[in-house]
């Protein structure tokens, strides 16, 4: 008991400074807001809306922030060089200077996707407490090789879902899988292809964004066949209210 109240009281000050850091993402080249950017320290991680804005609850064991989004030079920024603000501005510059061109193939996502793993590789490479974990064997006094259960680990295994590791590294699992489809479903192709622009391309791209299991079998060829297909889905169901305007 005594244990356990010293160190409630040395984690009392830690808890006590702990804050929350409000910030937006922009590029540094247009002042455009960066939007799904990853912003951690340490096991905390928050990701930006489409404002660009990000909500991190900050940690005093941690000592640097890390901002990471595809397509920008990563950047990490010391506490102690940072002016705390209503909001603080982060600035992140792209990976290429010139303007990004519609091009079939993208950018290079396989090397974004790899920083991305190397950067948060404690947090993809999570495995909590397997059945391997649970059983352990121990020598029988009667020759045969017995089996115990870990109630701990067994307890541990079937909880492990609410973890905080666990719940992080589906958060990071989820946020590679939209930027994979992201990286190949974006606008300048639909644009290019279907001419739609404003909110109708916004709502096509919304009704129509393919899973990645799609994307990860088809061919690029395969992809633009899909884009116009649907196009002339969109179309037709967009057509009466057209129309009906027209003949206004």
């Amino acid at each position: 008991m005594k244990s356990f109240l010293l160190l409630l009281i040395l984690l009392l000050p830690a808890a006590a400074v702990a804050q929350q850091l409000t910030g937006i993402v922009l590029d540094a080249q247009t002042n455009v807001p960066v939007k799904d950017a990853l912003v951690s320290q340490g096991i905390s991680v928050s990701r930006t809306d489409s404002r660009g804005v990000f909500h991190l609850v900050l940690s005093v064991v941690v000592d640097s922030i890390t901002v990471y989004a595809i397509g920008y030079q990563h950047r990490r920024l010391r506490m102690q060089a940072l002016h705390f603000t209503d909001t603080l501005p982060v600035y992140l510059y792209p990976l290429q200077s010139s303007l990004r061109e519609f091009v079939v193939k993208g950018r290079n996502y396989h090397k974004d996707s790899l920083a991305l793993r190397d950067e948060f590789a404690k947090q993809f490479n999570y495995r909590g407490p397997g059945i391997s974990d649970v059983l352990w064997q121990y020598k029988s006094p009667y020759d045969a090789p017995s089996v115990s259960i870990g109630l701990t680990t067994l307890a541990s295994m079937i909880g492990k879902k609410w973890t905080k590791e666990y719940k992080l590294q589906q958060k990071m699992l989820a946020y590679e899988k939209e930027r994979y489809i992201d990286n190949r479903f974006t606008e300048e192709m639909v644009e290019h292809v279907t001419h739609l622009q404003g909110d109708s391309l916004a709502r096509f791209m919304r009704e129509y964004r393919p899973t990645q299991h799609f994307l990860q079998t088809c061919t690029d060829y395969d992809l633009l066949l899909y884009i116009k297909h649907n196009c002339e889905t969109f179309r037709g169901i967009t057509a009466p209210a057209s129309d009906t305007t027209h003949a206004s």
